[in-house]
């Protein structure tokens, strides 16, 4: 099979197709440019050639970029998801060339560096030159506990010291990194309005000679680093693994090209409660303390927390979550969630949302270690799903007119996981015979029979089912159950719960030992489909870092499993999502949370859509007991009820 390496280029982040390169032997390269239409359709024509492989390097970008080109590949890998499957630990190109090729590549920023200051020179002048308002005073803590109040300079005061530094040679900045410093944060949102964002160099600036060799070094190096990765994947059984995260790449970037639908309105109204709420719990914590208290200010809070008699020495969420028992330490820790909460997502995603009012995350097949996709930009997977803002937050997503969300959620995917890995008996049987695990579980853990199981004490089951397949501890298991609101257990009590389960699940034990067994010996653990996870912790002389790393080597093989799962159903689907977009249906993929699916749905559709998915998805990947999927359908995200509800 003939291999060609390709990479692309637009004119800047996010911007519109500058060339394509290609490249089908080391130390070669060609480019062409998106203005070249017949050059893009001669090697539109190579590439979707049966006999042609096409190698990239960050498929989820060249793909896109390739179809706004025109050109689709007959059949593509990623040398990224390469060396993300085979533990590296950077996967960006240019480290793997050095690695691999023993080459040295040049940094884009060095080639638009010159021309980007240029072009910044100008643009910041202007800025300096405009009447800025002062600066808010800030409040700042003193080392003794007191506070003082600084007041900062106007932003034209600084920029005009900041040139002149810059002009006699002693500025530790260039401009645009200046700009971009985290500092200026709140002076970029200030500008933006009037001036819009720094102007930054692409390298359609710069001169062709040096954008060329460039652009073309990206292709020769992904063409040159491709086959000792591939060799290594081979040799560790991988083939397999790779192919299922490259099958799945159509519908990854059919939801991040859908986007999800959001209310605005409903954002600015979740906004202002939060903001209400946040100034009630600002008055409770005024009224603990005696005093007007900056629950933002961890000095200050922390002084607050030790006046009042706690042994606590930081104000981190885990520290002060062992003394969730304080009133003041709720209000702090609810404060900081309302805030957290309006300020990554509710005041966030109006702005993120494009001309049609939807909101397009960024997936990645890299990004997590158990091999589950990952979002960012905005993150649609880390919303709190079981407290009444976090459904508000979900509420404000919908389906357009005429559509409807649809979602198929595996049921106790990981347990089930647990089950086939161990093949504990008991775990097996009672997914067999149909019962409650949790009710089950529940049982043993307060000794009464499944029967006098009320809902709280189920509750208790299945927080405990799902936190012990993972080897936690005793005040893991606790601080669980913390989070979940229920307060009611000792770490005593816990430790006896987690005896328990360990009694009548021998099997299981047996597997964590084995496991944990694997990964000392081989410093890696993998699942059944052979994924593989690197736990070089398990060799450390921290009894703390060596016993995370054992957790990690009994996680890793039931949540890998379990996206594995998730990703077959999802690369058998492929072929029907793309048979209904051919064919008019409106069948969108939307996002993949956890063990969900979520679509949006023409609302006649919905019949026809069920039949035909629930069967391929639970059937995916047979394991020894039965996968379970169940379906909801809503028009809105937090408000989705099962079907026959």
């Amino acid at each position: 099979m003939r291999i060609i390496s390709i990479d692309t280029e637009t004119l800047g982040l996010g911007g519109a197709p500058w060339s394509i390169q290609y490249s089908m032997k080391p130390g070669s390269g060609s480019l062409v440019f998106a203005h070249d239409h017949e050059g893009l359709l001669k090697l539109g024509r190579v590439l979707a050639s049966p006999r042609v492989l096409t190698v990239v390097h960050n498929a989820l970008f060249d793909l896109r970029i390739m179809e706004e080109l025109g050109i689709r590949p007959h059949r593509v890998l990623d040398t990224m998801v390469m060396a993300y499957l085979l533990g590296e630990s950077s996967l960006k190109l240019k480290v793997l060339a050095y690695r691999y090729a023993h080459m040295e590549m040049r940094a884009y920023m060095d080639v638009v560096r010159p021309q980007s200051e240029r072009m910044a020179r100008p643009w910041l002048e202007r800025v300096m030159e405009y009447e800025w308002p002062d600066s808010e005073p800030v409040i700042e803590d003193n080392p003794d506990g007191t506070v003082h109040v600084r007041q900062p300079q106007n932003l034209s005061k600084r920029l005009k010291r900041f040139l002149k530094k810059y002009d006699d040679g002693t500025a530790k900045q260039g401009l645009v990194e200046y700009w971009a410093d985290k500092k200026m944060e709140a002076d970029r949102e200030m500008v933006a309005p009037e001036f819009g964002e720094i102007p930054i160099a692409t390298l359609a600036d710069v001169p062709i000679d040096e954008a060329v060799a460039y652009s073309c070094a990206d292709a020769d190096m992904t063409g040159r680093i491709f086959p000792p990765l591939m060799e290594r994947i081979r040799q560790m059984g991988l083939e397999g693994v790779l192919e299922r995260d490259m099958s799945i790449l159509p519908m990854v970037l059919e939801m991040m090209k859908n986007g999800m639908l959001i209310d605005k309105e409903h954002f600015a109204c979740l906004s202002h409660e939060l903001e209400l709420e946040a100034d009630q719990l600002q008055m409770e914590i005024n009224r603990v303390v005696g005093v007007y208290l900056n629950p933002g200010s961890p000095p200050r809070v922390l002084t607050a927390l030790q006046g009042r008699g706690l042994n606590i020495r930081s104000t981190k969420a885990e520290e002060l979550d062992k003394h969730r028992d304080d009133e003041l330490v709720r209000l702090v820790q609810d404060y900081r969630g309302v805030v957290k909460l309006r300020s990554t997502y509710v005041d966030v995603l109006p702005k993120l949302a494009d001309e049609h009012g939807r909101v397009h995350t960024n997936l990645s097949v890299t990004k997590a270690i158990t091999g589950r996709l990952a979002s960012s930009k905005p993150n649609l997977m880390n919303q709190p799903v079981r407290s009444e803002t976090g459904r508000k937050i979900r509420e404000g997503f919908m389906a357009d007119t005429g559509g409807i969300l649809l979602a198929f959620d595996y049921s106790q995917l990981e347990l089930r996981c647990a089950a086939h890995e161990s093949q504990d008996p008991s775990l097996v049987d009672a997914y067999w015979s149909g019962e409650d695990i949790h009710r089950r579980t529940a049982a043993e853990m307060f000794g009464v029979v499944p029967e006098d199981v009320d809902s709280s004490m189920r509750r208790a089951g299945k927080t405990t089912n799902f936190a012990i397949i993972y080897g936690i501890t005793p005040p893991g298991l606790l601080m669980r159950f913390y989070h979940e609101d229920i307060k009611e257990f000792t770490e005593e009590d816990c430790a006896h719960f987690i005896a328990v389960w360990f009694e009548r699940h021998p099997g299981y034990v047996d597997w964590m030992e084995e496991t944990k067994a694997f990964a000392v010996r081989h410093g890696y653990v993998k699942n059944v489909f052979g994924r593989r996870r690197w736990v070089p912790e398990v060799y450390s002389v921290d009894n703390r870092v060596r016993e995370g790393g054992l957790r990690e080597a009994i996680n890793s093989p039931i949540q890998s499993l379990a996206a594995d799962i998730v990703k077959e159903s999802m690369r058998q689907l492929c072929p029907r999502i793309m048979e209904w977009k051919h064919s008019g249906g409106r069948v969108f993929p939307l996002l993949q949370v956890h063990d969900e699916l979520i679509f949006e749905v023409q609302e006649e559709l919905i019949d026809a859509v069920v039949r035909e998915f629930v069967p391929v998805i639970e059937g995916a990947v047979e394991l020894t007991v039965p996968v379970k999927v169940g379906v909801k359908v809503g028009k809105r995200w937090g408000s989705m009820k099962e079907i026959g509800d």
